[in-house]
């Protein structure tokens, strides 16, 4: 996972990843926060994601490539 200012560690929980960019503007935070209960729900849960939770992770993850993020010190 890129990370801004740098690579979240190899070890890094989607939560903790979540942390780092939760203190950012909620312009950018809010698709990280949405995305990270989706990956979660797909990967802890016994849930079955379905086709309008696969589209909308899918318009997230988009949205966040776009995205112009500041660095920030690690």
């Amino acid at each position: 996972m890129k990370k801004a200012g740098g690579v979240a560690a190899p070890h890094s929980t989607l939560r903790e990843f979540l942390t780092s960019v939760s203190s950012m503007p909620p312009a950018i935070s809010k698709p990280f926060v949405e995305l990270t209960a989706l990956a979660e729900i797909a990967l802890y849960f016994t849930h079955k994601v379905d086709e309008s939770m696969a589209i909308r992770a899918e318009q997230l993850a988009a949205t966040i490539k776009q995205m112009q993020i500041p660095s920030q010190e690690m």
